[in-house]
């Protein structure tokens, strides 16, 4: 018995040649059907850069682009500032409009910049009729005719935000500064569109604005918040403070509107 469990001990084979035995076993088991073979798989690299050069350049229907003012419905929006001693106004190239106003000289209630409203909450389109649609032109894409503007106090300046039919034919949004004060001028001029733009004697102005909190207390802000607005008569009105409002005015020209909040 010593000597049998000596011999077992002694010649009992190594965890190298263990190891060596089970790989032979299970290759000699795939061979004879008893297992199947693993599945081997391969790493296969994706080329993802047209894909997303694809997303990005997507394809424009070429119909949208032969319509009136086609070429302007497709872009990337960029801003212009314009911006004297006491206020700063941001405008887009996408509708040509106001994007964000900031009061420079003030703060609000946590002492942060007062910005009165900015994003893309904030619409002002014109609605048109040329050829055979309707037009908005906040979806449209403007040219900006200048760079950022800063005015000098003594002096004035604009900048002009074009939506191009052709080389001879658009639309500019003239938004006007002087050195000091809050007024911001805008003039629409339309220039050779008299065969591409139907005749009307008025115009739809789509006209949306979200105004940001800026005192402590939001009920009391919104409670004596309203719109203001003058004729050319020198008529002034407002909309009610205290419920929804809205009032048509067909027999006189509005010569400005604003939005007007009392701070107490």
């Amino acid at each position: 018995m010593i000597i049998m469990g000596a011999s077992f001990f002694f010649m009992k084979p190594n965890e190298a040649e263990l190891k060596k035995e089970r790989i032979q076993a299970h290759a000699d088991s795939i061979k004879r059907g008893q297992i199947k073979s693993p599945a081997i798989t391969t790493a296969k690299y994706v080329d993802t850069s047209k894909a997303k050069a694809a997303a990005v350049n997507k394809p424009v229907d070429s119909a949208l682009l032969k319509s009136p003012f086609g070429l302007t419905t497709v872009g990337t929006q960029k801003f212009v500032t314009l911006e004297n001693k006491d206020i700063l106004v941001k405008l887009s190239t996408q509708g040509g409009k106001i994007y964000a106003v900031e009061l420079k000289e003030f703060k609000t209630f946590d002492k942060k910049p007062l910005v009165l409203f900015d994003g893309d909450k904030n619409r002002f389109g014109l609605t048109v009729n040329a050829g055979n649609s309707t037009l908005n032109t906040d979806k449209l894409y403007f040219t900006p005719t200048a760079g950022d503007l800063q005015v000098a106090e003594k002096d004035s300046g604009s900048v002009t935000m074009r939506l191009s039919y052709s080389a001879t034919q658009y639309i500019d949004y003239i938004y006007s500064l002087k050195g000091t004060g809050y007024k911001v001028g805008l003039t629409i001029k339309s220039t050779g569109l008299d065969q591409v733009i139907a005749n009307s004697s008025t115009i739809n102005i789509n006209w949306t604005s979200s105004a940001r909190k800026q005192e402590k207390d939001l009920e009391q802000e919104r409670r004596y918040s309203t719109v203001s607005y003058n004729n050319t008569d020198n008529e002034n009105d407002y909309l009610s403070e205290s419920k929804d409002d809205q009032k048509e005015i067909s027999d006189k020209k509005i010569q400005w509107a604003y939005l007007q909040t009392r701070f107490y």
